[in-house]
């Protein structure tokens, strides 16, 4: 048995239609995305990444993920050093203390402070630890 709409319904339902694909064609592509991805080999305990940091810009993150092989801690974090945050902490995201594939992205950033690096941490010896972050730099 097939189900018929009103020609009400079925005009609603074109007139959502034309508006997505307005905001499709209208929508901003980020051209200053920056996709960082790569294998990190943390070879001691407490292990850190340094992966993106300009002076007197902030670093907006959009997206991240980590494949950790190992149980152990592993986060993202934004700061001035390489020594990382105590857990909890407010400039840390996506964290895992487990072994598994962690990916995250978020609809709105996590922001640095101005100045501030991002970085990745590991407390355990992994090799070939695949990470993935996209992220703008602004002023």
């Amino acid at each position: 048995m097939s189900r018929r709409y009103s020609s009400e319904r079925e005009e609603k339902l074109l007139e959502d239609l034309i508006n997505l694909v307005t905001l499709i064609k209208n929508a901003r592509v980020r051209e200053d995305l920056i996709n960082y991805g790569g294998l990190f080999s943390p070879n001691g305990t407490d292990a850190v990444q340094i992966i993106a940091g300009v002076s007197g810009k902030k670093i907006k993150v959009w997206n991240a993920g980590f494949h950790a092989l190992v149980d152990g801690n592993h986060y993202f974090y934004f700061g001035k050093s390489t020594t990382p945050p105590s857990l909890p902490a407010n400039k840390v995201f996506l964290i895992s203390a487990k072994l598994g594939h962690y990916r995250q992205t978020f609809s709105q950033p996590q922001i640095g402070a101005a100045g501030e690096g991002l970085y990745f941490y590991s407390s355990v010896s992994e090799t070939n630890m695949p990470i993935d972050v996209g992220y703008v730099q602004e002023a």
